[in-house]
């Protein structure tokens, strides 16, 4: 069979990649991104990189309000181990299997899992020690306020979306299925999560502790922005299968 030299044209639909190949007696493949293709991932990747630089700074804040608000250790606790795990590891554990999450691009599928269960099993421990203190310090009365309801609907949700992530080793249609009630469960989970977080911001005494009386609006838009990013990336690959 005689080959041809030459440049071979063909698109990758699933990507929106243009691959040229050169036939010959040596195969070279050249991936050539659309423009407008291109552009929306630069700015994706943009996106993912400033919500994980607001996740930083929102949680630095409330460490600063942890170690120098007085009040009882164990309430203090519930917020410093509530923040970590739901404001910054959950959400870093999401991240984990984003294609624009710069850390983790050269790593392998078994890597990011690795990583993603990691972040993600901490980040739970310090939910649960962090309730635990709570109820601790309230000797059991369980709260009936908004904050309240939803940290228990996101506890709920994230343990709910880690059980359906232990089925999701299998095969064919089930797989699919249950990969997708984890990712939707631990999606709606996060979001609960974020919202305690703003009902929490405009308790008295954090609005007591901050010195200047914007600083809670603009912590609540950081929340916004970084839940959005956190929340779009994983249902952004559940689509795609």
């Amino acid at each position: 069979m005689e080959i041809v030299e030459g440049f071979q044209d063909s698109v990758d639909n699933d990507k929106n990649n243009l691959n040229r190949e050169f036939v010959g007696k040596v195969k070279i493949i050249l991936v050539d991104s659309p423009k407008k293709v291109y552009l929306c991932r630069r700015w994706a990747a943009a996106f993912v990189t400033l919500s994980q630089t607001l996740i930083g700074a929102t949680n630095i804040i409330i460490l600063f309000y942890v170690l120098s608000f007085k009040s009882e250790i164990l309430t203090n606790l519930h917020i410093f181990l509530c923040t970590i795990g739901f404001q910054l590891l959950v959400p870093s554990g999401i991240f984990s299997f984003s294609y624009y999450n710069g850390s983790t691009i050269p790593m392998s599928e078994k890597e990011k899992k690795f990583e993603h269960i990691f972040l993600e099993t901490v980040g739970i421990l310090c939910c649960i020690l962090g309730s635990t203190a709570i109820i601790l310090e309230t000797e059991f009365r369980l709260k009936t306020t908004v904050h309240a309801i939803t940290g228990v609907i996101a506890s709920c949700l994230i343990l709910l979306s880690v059980f359906t992530g232990t089925c999701t080793n299998g095969h064919g249609v089930s797989k699919r299925i249950m990969k997708c009630i984890h990712v939707v469960t631990g999606v709606f989970g996060f979001l609960a999560s974020s919202l305690c977080f703003v009902l929490g911001l405009f308790r008295p005494s954090v609005e007591k502790w901050v010195p200047v009386s914007s600083v809670i609006p603009f912590l609540v838009i950081f929340c916004i922005l970084y839940t959005t990013a956190v929340v779009l990336s994983p249902l952004k690959n559940c689509m795609k299968g």
